[in-house]
């Protein structure tokens, strides 16, 4: 696969980054935020590749049943089904309810720049909350 090492800096960036929160952030330092300011601080891994470099392949390939992949348009959502994971539209995630949304442990955001177009950035993080902080966004533009 032409993308593969692309896949495998993206695996061992997101690897690290939840190494670092384990082993290296104490917990009280959560208290000091809101949990949705944790979730934007210490629970986000944000990484932009450019156009047409294996995004929507490598979420394909790495999403799971425990995960959500978040998309800029509904008609966009197809682009997942061969995924096990939960994939909706940023609308369909704000203006719904999405049960269980706190067993999440990956929240993928492809295209970032679209989704949030309108500000919706913030109502994301307070809608994933989740009180052991074990989760990761994964934005990937």
């Amino acid at each position: 696969m032409p993308f593969e090492k692309i896949f495998k800096q993206i695996d061992e960036v997101i690897k690290t980054h939840r190494d670092i929160r384990r082993d290296l952030i104490c917990p009280s330092v959560f208290q000091s935020y809101s949990p949705a300011a944790v979730s934007e601080a210490f629970c986000t891994v944000k990484l932009d590749f450019g156009r047409r470099s294996g995004k929507t392949s490598y979420i394909n390939s790495r999403a799971t049943s425990k995960d959500l992949i978040i998309v800029d348009k509904v008609r966009s959502v197809g682009i997942y089904s061969s995924s096990n994971a939960d994939v909706f539209s940023i609308r369909q995630v704000l203006y719904s309810v999405i049960y269980g949304h706190e067993e999440y442990e990956n929240i993928y955001i492809e295209n970032p720049s679209s989704v949030f177009l309108k500000g919706y950035e913030e109502a994301m993080y307070r809608l994933f909350i989740n009180p052991n902080f074990n989760h990761t966004f994964i934005f990937l533009g």
